[in-house]
């Protein structure tokens, strides 16, 4: 998207990023440089210091991370656009999930840990199991759920805390964590919509093809959502809380992407990000309705109009995303593979023999993406069966 925005004879644009993304953007690029974007006042301050911005109209933000120092800016600059409180409701995991509580929306029990050694007296306070995610950033990497009191004293956990304390760049997560409680997962949901001058103007409801959490520290490979019918009657009760959840956060313009847990047939509001899902969520919006996350995110941050043509028919669609392991791929399917699953409509590979997967491994490390046409749950689990035991990867370890 960004690559789209520059090559817009429309767009004077000046990108704001770190020095270890230079090589991202093409020559002749108008770029500001800072330290980190995870801190706003210093991003603002190191931007005025280098450019004149006094004529610049908006600010877009194309990743989670940059999202609260591009609200600062926005908030500094007096310009239209989500403010930097409105960015932090929805991006700082305590904040939103006291504003949900105090919009009556269920949650789960929570509290805040500064550092290593405030987790276990959160813990305490809360009881096994629980969830340690990291206050700021998307993604499940960093995410853990402790179910016994011996797990505290292992090393996977210990090395947790200690990368929480000293991330190795500015893209890992760090404390401040939130401890909150685990609950016996049935499902989970996300609820991707478009916010215009606080109506609904676009929404559609998902389910994972299995709860993220529990995906993580399973032996499953293969992880992915699929749409459900506006009638379905989960999906109505999301959309109700979806519409609270944006209230309680403040979100007036915006593309949103909420997540709701289900226990039973219980839903808990767990996060609401002013942003569109990541991986093949946009691109399945855009199979099943024709509409673009991306495109409408980048609308609402310039203040224009942003239109769809809907895709027509009402079969729902499925995305799966193929796992990725790090080292150099010696072996991987490629779309030919999967030609004779049902369904299938569209394959997006990401690597063939001879990549190097590495850097940062979270949810969002995929070797490919398999969109297809679904009616059921019962399709759904058919394609995922068939895909893993049709998708292939071998790879080598990469000296460091």
């Amino acid at each position: 998207m960004s690559r789209q925005l520059l090559a817009d004879p429309d767009f004077d644009i000046l990108v704001v990023t770190e020095h270890r993304f230079a090589d991202q953007y093409p020559a002749g690029t108008q770029i500001v440089f800072v330290d980190s974007l995870n801190d706003p006042a210093a991003t603002v301050e190191q931007v005025i210091a280098q450019a004149d911005v006094s004529d610049r109209t908006h600010v877009i933000s194309l990743s989670e991370r940059a999202a609260l120092a591009a609200g600062y800016l926005r908030s500094y600059l007096a310009l239209p656009g989500a403010s930097s409180e409105t960015i932090l409701r929805s991006t700082n995991k305590f904040t939103m999930k006291r504003r949900f509580g105090e919009a009556g929306l269920p949650t789960t029990d929570f509290r805040l840990a500064g550092s290593a050694a405030e987790v276990r007296p959160a813990i305490q306070a809360i009881g096994l199991p629980v969830v340690i995610k990291p206050v700021m950033g998307a993604g499940a990497d960093a995410t853990r759920l402790v179910s016994e009191p011996a797990e505290l004293n292992r090393a996977p956990f210990q090395e947790l805390l200690a990368r929480l304390a000293d991330p190795a760049t500015t893209s890992e997560k760090a404390f401040p964590v939130l401890v909150e409680r685990g609950l016996p997962l049935t499902g989970e949901y996300h609820c991707d919509g478009l916010i215009r001058e606080g109506r609904v103007r676009y929404i559609r409801v998902s389910r994972y093809t299995t709860p993220i959490l529990p995906f993580m520290s399973s032996e499953a490979r293969l992880l992915g959502s699929y749409t459900l019918p506006a009638e379905d009657p989960i999906a109505a009760r999301i959309i109700a809380m979806h519409l609270r959840a944006v209230e309680a956060v403040g979100l007036i313009d915006g593309v949103t992407h909420f997540e709701v847990l289900e226990v039973g047939d219980q839903l808990f509001a767990s996060e609401l990000a002013a942003r569109p899902g990541g991986n093949g969520i946009r691109r399945m919006l855009q199979l099943r309705d024709g509409f673009d996350s991306k495109a409408a995110h980048v609308a609402t941050s310039i203040a224009e109009p942003y239109s769809w043509q809907t895709a027509g028919g009402d079969t729902e669609i499925a995305h799966v995303n193929l796992f990725a392991r790090r080292g150099r791929v010696l072996e991987i399917s490629t779309a030919a593979d999967f030609a004779d699953i049902p369904g299938i409509v569209e394959v997006d590979m990401r690597h063939t023999a001879g990549d190097v997967i590495g850097g940062l491994m979270d949810s969002s490390t995929v070797s490919g993406i398999v969109y297809a046409r679904v009616s059921n749950a019962a399709d759904v689990t058919a394609l995922v069966d068939a895909l893993a035991e049709a998708f292939r990867l071998e790879t080598e370890l990469v000296p460091a």
